[in-house]
């Protein structure tokens, strides 16, 4: 989209904001499903929270009239799963490391016993 933004810019602004308002009390919002991979999005939820602060998550929708409007929706499993797993590291202390992936970048194990996740 020839964007004038660059994730070396959201981080400086980032590192401010935790300067600013202090631990725990910043975030950013991450839309989910716009061709990266649910470990994409999970490796940025990971450092937000270790450089203190919060991920607020959102899917992608298409929207008629817009430029990518022709474009998939998010799909609801892949939803599902960063969903989970942002929380887990965000609230649970689960860090993305312990969790596995397949070879497109899904979440097949969420690093925990499958009785404690349910």
């Amino acid at each position: 989209m020839q964007s004038p933004h660059s994730w070396a810019k959201y981080w400086e602004i980032l590192n401010h904001k935790r300067d600013i308002f202090g631990p725990q009390k910043f975030g950013a919002h991450i839309i989910v499903g716009m061709g990266e991979t649910e470990y994409d999005v999970l490796i940025l939820v990971q450092r937000l929270v270790d450089l203190g602060g919060h991920s607020h998550m959102f899917c992608f929708f298409p929207e008629k009239g817009t430029l990518m409007d022709h474009l998939p929706a998010t799909p609801r499993d892949q939803w599902r799963r960063v969903q989970l797993a942002r929380y887990l590291i965000d609230y649970c202390g689960t860090r993305v490391t312990q969790m596995k992936f397949d070879d497109s970048g899904r979440v097949v194990d969420f690093g925990m016993p499958g009785a404690e996740l349910a």
